[in-house]
């Protein structure tokens, strides 16, 4: 009889690293809109902005995963490439705008001015400046 060889498994030693809710899509959406480039987001400034920020993912495995993301991103129509950058399709980047927090602006009670009193207007000074230049120009041709 054939005696089966005892299988084992590896343990991994790395501890996994905490990504996103929505993945690599969500951290690439992030990195763009941080960015904020008009012409688009290069795959590198997006590497180094997610790497900035998930240091724990170790670079290799974020370099092959992102270029997977922006191609899938862009099947989705989720992204647009422009030339060699990315930018974010419309329908993102309302989503953006929506997730994005609006802070609450406090207007100022304007002053009320009292209605007896009425401001004169200063005479214009461009009057008075072209009436000269006219003069001058008329003294030359003399």
């Amino acid at each position: 009889m054939v005696k089966k060889a005892a299988t084992t498994k590896k343990v991994s030693t790395k501890s996994k690293s905490t990504l996103p809710a929505g993945g690599y899509e969500a951290m690439i959406v992030k990195a763009i809109a941080e960015l904020g480039e008009r012409g688009g987001s290069s795959p590198i400034a997006i590497l180094k902005n997610i790497s900035k920020t998930h240091a724990d993912i170790p670079e290799d495995r974020l370099k092959l995963q992102v270029r997977m993301a922006l191609k899938r991103m862009t099947q989705k129509e989720k992204l647009v490439k422009v030339k060699a950058s990315y930018k974010l399709a419309s329908s993102e980047k309302a989503k953006t705008k929506k997730a994005a927090p609006k802070k609450a602006v406090a207007s100022k009670p304007k002053a009320s001015k009292p209605k007896g009193t009425i401001k004169k207007k200063a005479p214009s000074k461009t009057k008075k400046a072209t009436a000269k230049k006219t003069g001058k120009k008329a003294a030359k041709k003399k």
